[in-house]
């Protein structure tokens, strides 16, 4: 089979794929990353600017070039776009050095990775998530239900996760 044969075959399971796609929830769960990323952008900012703290950093500099660098993401594999967006603010911002935005990412990743981890770990075992899709069928969610928290502590403990971020953001 050649190339176009192969891309044919992906264009028709791709037709097929997308009229399973529930358009409501499509656009509920369009608008949740949008705002994410968004949020995400506010809290760059405020780590830049306790890094940072004579310069006078801008939430809406810091949102625009974030956005920027997620569309550059959908085009370049691999997060392509963190170095655009490094690239950017300093440009934007003299005096910020390339080796404090890189940690400065690195500690919005560390954040974000925890909160995905606990949020995860809550929908595959408060039953959110089909347990076709759960892979270790060999674990009974039920019985991991036992040994973890009930959903109010759950969600207590992402808000409390999140409470520790933002004060480790603020001060």
């Amino acid at each position: 089979m050649n190339v176009i044969g192969y891309v044919n075959q992906a264009l028709q399971f791709l037709s097929t794929q997308m009229s399973l796609i529930n358009v409501e929830l499509l656009i509920v769960a369009l608008l949740f990353y949008a705002d994410c990323k968004v949020v995400s952008t506010r809290a760059w900012t405020n780590i830049l600017r306790h890094i940072y703290p004579d310069a006078k950093i801008k939430w809406k500099d810091i949102c625009a070039i974030s956005l920027a660098s997620g569309a550059a993401d959908a085009i370049i594999p691999v997060t392509g776009g963190t170095p655009l967006r490094m690239l950017l603010v300093k440009h934007k911002y003299k005096g910020i050095h390339y080796p404090t935005l890189v940690s400065s990412l690195v500690l919005e990743a560390i954040f974000g990775t925890i909160c995905v981890i606990g949020l995860s770990i809550w929908l595959i075992f408060s039953g959110f998530v089909p347990n076709d899709l759960v892979s270790w069928s060999t674990i009974s969610p039920t019985h991991l239900l036992n040994v973890l928290p009930n959903t109010p502590i759950m969600v207590l403990l992402v808000v409390g996760i999140g409470g520790l971020g933002y004060l480790a953001f603020r001060f």
